[in-house]
């Protein structure tokens, strides 16, 4: 997707996430228009963005769709719940997606699970990264189908 989307939308989003419900339309220097509908009390957002290069939907809280689940029929860890998701496409046909979870399990438990599921799914695991407060992993299929996991604590976790 091209940056000027993705910045605008950014910047759309941080400013409305608290408003109850609004449409508007955003204009940058260049002519370039982006479309936004939001709904939600701070709790929960519903929001929609639309301009010439793509569509994005976001949701998260209460407006997360019942059924969500992670893509390429990847398993969800124990006792998980999608608390966000996001959607995309471009302007070509491309489309991208990130599901957020949470989960009581520890982050050690929850990277060993994804990096199996990775490798079950029919991922080469091709990178691995770990920080006192984040483990991230990524992985391709031979189709060039990548995906990335990224691990942190939630507030007020030990672990």
């Amino acid at each position: 997707m091209k940056p000027t989307f993705w910045l605008l939308s950014s910047a759309i989003l941080l400013s409305l996430t608290a408003c109850g419900g609004d449409s508007k339309t955003y204009t940058d220097a260049d002519g370039n228009k982006v479309e936004v509908t939001q709904k939600g009390d701070g709790d929960s957002v519903d929001m929609n963005v639309t301009s010439k290069d793509g569509n994005m939907t976001i949701k998260a809280g209460d407006s997360v769709d019942a059924d969500a689940k992670l893509p390429y029929d990847l398993p969800m860890i124990g006792d998980a719940t999608v608390s966000a998701q996001m959607s995309a496409t471009d302007d070509k046909g491309e489309k991208g997606a990130m599901v957020t979870l949470t989960t009581d399990k520890s982050a050690d438990e929850a990277y060993a699970f994804y990096k199996k599921a990775l490798t079950d799914g029919g991922f080469k695991v091709e990178s691995e990264m770990s920080t006192n407060d984040m483990r991230m992993l990524s992985g391709q299929r031979d189709d060039k189908t990548g995906v990335a996991v990224t691990i942190t604590k939630g507030q007020g976790d030990d672990e």
